[in-house]
């Protein structure tokens, strides 16, 4: 052991590996319930096509075949040139990238006992790690072709690397720390809310003497060369490739309003009628409502000004949504986006074993949190890392894989805490015990209370729909069928699965049966999206102008953001100006 930078009492442990043989026997006890977690799900993993991936597959292929990829980027570029380098080696073979990931899934559990032992002791780190290698969430991400556990991994070993320099009198090692987060940043630029933090905490856990304000300086500015190491590239490669200065993505406008408009639920719902997969970045309708071709900053500003006029416009609105994402944060449902963990359950076996789960995880990891503000110089980096991606998730939106990412650092919190009733129980501490257990309880209650606003039936309804499209694209109708009837018994009022089976309908050629269907789905659900642009289709197929033009517009209307709709709308008003002689239709 040695002494830290706060020169205190207090220590932190070398970066060694005591108790290695149980370190080993978790990392492959992971690695065996990976293994079949993977084997069970490969034919399963129907989600990667709805997915981020449906954007890193080609971007991926793209850099393989020397092509620069999108003139800036807006997804991190991490796990596409990761992707890549997979591809180079073994050829476009996904499975390749999924064994991987379950491979720093189990490695992951020596980083989570790195941490763990570093902050509190041994024990914690080998309990946490322990959780690590049974958290079912973790595990089921391993299966999704997505940054969550490459960043899952980088952000532990970014917090053991911080720890790590903490212990070093060398300022130099701060640029390990810096090269990290510069790293996960590439992955998901959120994580930066945490840099300001760091710095704050290395000048308060910084030495004392006449040399403390050089060596926190020196320790903030090689952290500070780290992170711009990593970072300045991308910024240069944007600005030469793309001729528009954006750090890393230019997603933020959008993910803002996607979290903060008067239609947000608070968990990821896209714009309505915004196409994400031919406007993925929202670049398209957001030039055609100003006008003009808009750079990917300014498609990124739109959005942002769209998002703050909703906050200037609805601050009580904008408080209460806020504190229902907080709630969301540190709900035990897991929000899902394309991937949907409780529905996969029905596929994979291994996802209904007894294994560990956010409904114990969080209470207990808040219960550490309490139980150790008392030693505020160990727990200053996990906690803030914590306070501050849940700040930067709440800000935005919440779903499980964002979630995820604090989970490691809750599971040292809530290995402590249980470490720390077993101390007291055996010491017969019984008011301190008492008292803990107290806490517990209420904790145990927000995190499993089922919040109204997060309609498992409804998400499952959508899984199966979402289940159905796959299906339909691969022609498998009676899949698809099947798929439709489980999504209307789960959810009767989910229009959205009522528009599948029209387009199932459309495919055969069943047009009237598509209409009725349509008028089914605004039966249940008068808010859907897509179903009056889906009639207005139907309607312009059998040369009926004048009642797809009224559809068209009604879509506008329920759907401002839906560029289908606007085209589809220009292209009939042609049409009724070529039948009525030329003259211009009122649009």
């Amino acid at each position: 052991m040695v002494e830290d930078m706060s020169g205190g009492a207090k220590r932190i442990p070398r970066l060694g590996y005591e108790g290695g043989q149980w370190v080993l026997a978790i990392m492959v006890l992971a690695l065996i319930l990976r293994t079949v977690y993977l084997l069970q799900a490969r034919e399963h993993l129907y989600f990667n096509a709805y997915s981020d991936f449906l954007h890193y597959r080609p971007w991926a292929e793209d850099i393989v075949r020397g092509q620069p990829g999108p003139p800036v980027f807006f997804l991190g570029p991490l796990y596409p040139y990761m992707l890549a380098f997979f591809y180079r080696i073994f050829g476009p073979r996904p499975e390749v990238v999924l064994w991987f990931q379950v491979l720093l899934g189990s490695a992951s559990c020596g980083l989570i006992y790195l941490l763990g032992r570093m902050v509190f002791s041994r024990a914690v780190g080998l309990l946490a790690a322990l959780m690590g290698a049974l958290y079912v969430v973790e595990i089921f991400y391993e299966g999704a072709l997505l940054t969550t556990t490459v960043l899952y991994v980088l952000n532990l070993a970014f917090l053991v690397s911080i720890l790590w320099a903490l212990g070093r009198r060398r300022w130099f090692f701060w640029v390990i720390p810096g090269l990290l987060l510069g790293l996960s940043a590439l992955g998901r630029a959120n994580v930066l809310i945490f840099l300001p933090f760091l710095v704050l905490g290395i000048f308060l856990l910084s030495r004392g003497g006449g040399k403390r304000e050089i060596r926190w300086m020196s320790a903030s500015l090689a952290l500070l060369l780290g992170v711009f190491v990593v970072i300045a590239p991308v910024t240069v490669r944007n600005v030469v490739v793309g001729h528009d200065l954006v750090v890393i993505t230019s997603n933020l406008g959008l993910n803002f309003f996607v979290g903060n408009n008067p239609d947000a639920p608070g968990f990821y719902q896209r714009p309505k009628g915004l196409d994400v997969v031919r406007d993925f970045s929202g670049a398209k309708i957001a030039g055609w409502l100003t006008g003009r071709e808009l750079s990917p900053s300014q498609v990124s500003r739109f959005w942002l000004q769209r998002a703050l006029a909703f906050v200037r416009a609805q601050p009580g609105a904008f408080l209460r949504l806020g504190l229902k994402k907080l709630l969301f944060f540190w709900n035990a449902y897991e929000i899902p986006q394309a991937e949907n963990l409780e529905f996969s359950k029905r596929f994979i076996p291994l996802l209904r074993w007894p294994l560990l789960t956010f409904s114990l995880l969080g209470p207990l990891g808040l219960l550490g949190m309490a139980l150790s503000l008392g030693q505020w110089r160990r727990i200053y980096f996990p906690v803030t890392f914590v306070l501050s991606l849940m700040g930067i998730t709440v800000l935005f939106f919440v779903i499980s894989r964002l979630r995820l990412q604090v989970c490691s650092v809750l599971m040292v919190f809530a290995a402590y805490a249980l470490i720390w009733l077993w101390e007291r129980l055996r010491a017969r501490k019984v008011q301190q015990l008492a008292l803990a257990i107290v806490a517990l309880i209420p904790l145990i209650m927000l995190v499993n209370w089922p919040h109204p606003a997060l309609n498992s039936a409804k998400f499952l309804a959508i899984s199966h729909n979402l289940l159905a499209k796959h299906f339909l694209r691969k022609g498998d109708l009676q899949g698809a069928y099947g798929e439709f009837e489980r999504a209307v018994a789960v959810s009767p009022h989910l229009g959205e699965a009522y528009v599948t089976l029209a387009d199932l309908n459309i495919v055969q050629g069943r047009l009237d049966e598509a209409l009725d269907l349509c008028e089914k789905a605004l039966q249940v659900d008068p808010q859907i999206r897509v179903v009056h642009l889906n009639l207005g289709n139907l309607y312009a197929q059998k040369g009926m102008w004048d009642e797809a033009i009224t559809e068209y517009r009604a879509e506008i209307k329920a759907s401002p953001y839906d560029v289908k709709a606007h085209e589809a709308l220009s292209r009939a008003l042609e049409e009724q100006e070529k039948l009525s002689g030329g003259q211009l239709p009122d649009r």
